[in-house]
């Protein structure tokens, strides 16, 4: 197994390396080693794919933490109850110092942006409806530019609830991203029931005094009349 995955870290710029007891889990580590590495999303998700036939249900449980350095770490569960424990060291662009990936994070809400959301809210664990249009190849294109992308869901409160979004995003052909019910520092929050507060009060009392809801339930802003 360990020659299958890195073989493909190799495909796409990265070494891998063994570290650990072994005993029952297979602990790995992914370092940049060319000048011109693919995301850290790109890579977990051929190596997720390659595991697809070993994983027990073929997600990554609850997505990346956030370790010290800026390292990603995900936690893939195969079966007979072993692990691969992988951590992923993002690339840096050349001559840049070391920042951790929060200096470029954007925090996207699930229910609503990455998911369409049409059927409303079923419970924790039921996630019916097909992705926003489009959402994917943006979340792509946004990690392949240096940003971290993290999905914030209240339903990442609950174990099953966090297992599920996982589930649901490899499904739909999503990257892999790290998953929280908490509201992380982050340069941009992208969600349906926000309203972007420019400092002008009026403007925002206008814009809750108008509001009938967020974009999959019709609903639009109506801007405020000119003075």
């Amino acid at each position: 197994m360990f020659t299958m995955l890195a073989r493909i870290a190799q495909e796409h710029g990265y070494c891998l390396a063994l570290h650990g007891s072994m005993i029952r889990d297979l602990d790995v580590v992914a370092v940049p080693w060319v000048s011109k590495c693919s995301p850290v999303g790109v890579l977990v998700d051929s190596l997720c794919s390659a595991l697809g036939g070993f994983m027990e249900g073929g997600v990554p449980l609850g997505g990346a933490d956030l370790r010290a350095h800026g390292r990603l770490t995900y936690r893939l569960r195969l079966n007979a109850g072993l692990y691969v424990d992988l951590s992923v060291v993002p690339p840096q662009a050349k001559g840049a110092p070391v920042t951790l990936p929060a200096a470029r994070r954007i925090s996207i809400d699930f229910d609503g942006v990455i998911h369409s959301y049409t059927s409303g809210w079923l419970g924790a664990t039921e996630i019916p409806d097909p992705p926003v249009e489009g959402m994917a190849d943006a979340i792509r294109r946004l990690q392949s530019l240096g940003w971290e992308v993290v999905c914030c869901s209240s339903r990442a409160r609950y174990t099953e609830g966090k297992d599920a979004i996982c589930q649901w995003l490899l499904s739909n052909g999503f990257p892999g991203m790290e998953i929280t019910c908490e509201k992380l520092p982050a340069e941009i929050y992208v969600d349906d029931r926000a309203i972007r507060f420019d400092g002008c009060v009026p403007e925002l009392l206008n814009a809750i005094d108008t509001w009938n809801g967020p974009w999959n339930r019709g609903g639009q802003i109506v801007p405020a009349p000119p003075q």
